[in-house]
């Protein structure tokens, strides 16, 4: 590809939106660990088994090993909710550096079609010059 002075500034723009791509997706990485391991933890919520005899204190041990989990559970959930926050800001600069991208995108092949005119446009003209010599010389063939 020909180089423009919008090369590099295109260059650089990719990078940024692939920067950000990586983040989205790595944050979405967390978001599929924090709902996995809440899904765990509620799954053993469910397959606890209260005493129905022994100590008071056995009952309440299970009952704040139970209040432990669901606290586990809602901390889990809240680091969920702040990551797809960080998503949802990371896809509206996504959105912005994209139409960067674009704008920088159009100008460089806006400058390489000006250029491709040039040279067809000189191509042209050279072309014609050859034509107009052949012809002269042609021309200075026949009258002698």
């Amino acid at each position: 590809m020909k180089k423009t002075q919008f090369t590099d500034l295109v260059k650089i723009q990719k990078m940024k939106v692939e920067k950000i791509e990586r983040e989205m997706s790595k944050e979405q990485g967390h978001i599929t660990l924090f709902e996995n391991r809440a899904s765990e933890i509620e799954g053993e919520i469910l397959e606890i088994q209260y005493p129905t005899m022994g100590t008071f204190s056995a009952f309440q041990q299970m009952n704040m090993a139970m209040h432990n989990m669901k606290g586990d559970v809602k901390r889990l959930q809240d680091g969920k909710r702040e990551t797809q926050n960080r998503i949802a800001t990371l896809r509206q600069k996504l959105k912005k550096e994209q139409m960067e991208l674009e704008k920088f995108l159009y100008l460089e092949n806006d400058v390489l079609k000006k250029i491709s005119e040039k040279k067809k446009i000189a191509e042209r003209n050279y072309t014609d010059e050859v034509a107009i010599l052949l012809t002269n010389v042609k021309k200075q063939k026949s009258e002698n």
